[in-house]
């Protein structure tokens, strides 16, 4: 069974979700590489020993990485993603254009539901070729009922639009975190 740690970004015109599907041992590598790189900025740099490795900040230079060279911000996503790289891991990524939904619908769904439902959908058809299962984790957030509720439907009768299809290969339920272990936190956002 994978794994399929989901988590989203968004701006006024923009909802994206990405899950990294990873088995068990790839997932104690990960967090513990995760770690690694964020102890050896928060050392390098003057950070908190907790600093998290969001990727809006470390590129914008917000937060704790605000006083940070650019050059050193880029050292440590690049670090980052050879982590994630070294690992058997795969990442799906979906994103939905607000500006152009809210255009074309006069009630739209809203974006993390939508957004949501073809992440899903795409998790399902990658474990479905791969002969697994995977077990979905995702960072507490509104409507979380509703979300799950969702996923029975998926599963039972299928999903909507152009790619519907019955959801058989997430198991259990939609499971939602408080925050998400450090270092998946830190990779995801």
């Amino acid at each position: 069974m994978l794994l399929a740690y989901i988590d989203e970004s968004y701006t006024h015109n923009w909802f994206t979700m990405a899950a990294l599907l990873v088995d068990g041992p790839a997932a104690v590598t990960l967090t513990d590489e995760l770690d690694r790189v964020a102890a050896a900025a928060a050392g390098a740099y003057g950070l908190q020993a907790d600093v998290e490795l969001h990727g809006h900040e470390i590129f914008h230079a917000g937060g704790s990485w605000s006083g940070v060279p650019v050059r050193a911000r880029v050292g440590v996503f690049d670090d980052v993603i050879e982590a994630v790289a070294a690992q058997d891991v795969r990442v799906i990524a979906r994103a939905m254009d607000v500006v152009g939904q809210r255009n074309r619908y006069r009630i739209p769904d809203p974006p993390h539901k939508v957004v949501l439902q073809h992440l899903l959908e795409r998790v399902d058809e990658c474990v479905t070729t791969l002969g697994d299962h995977a077990l979905v984790i995702a960072d507490e957030v509104d409507g979380q009922a509703t979300h799950r509720s969702d996923l029975s439907s998926y599963r039972e009768v299928g999903t909507t639009g152009y790619r519907s299809r019955k959801l058989a290969r997430i198991v259990d339920t939609l499971h939602f975190a408080p925050a998400m272990s450090a270092a998946w936190s830190r990779l995801l956002t």
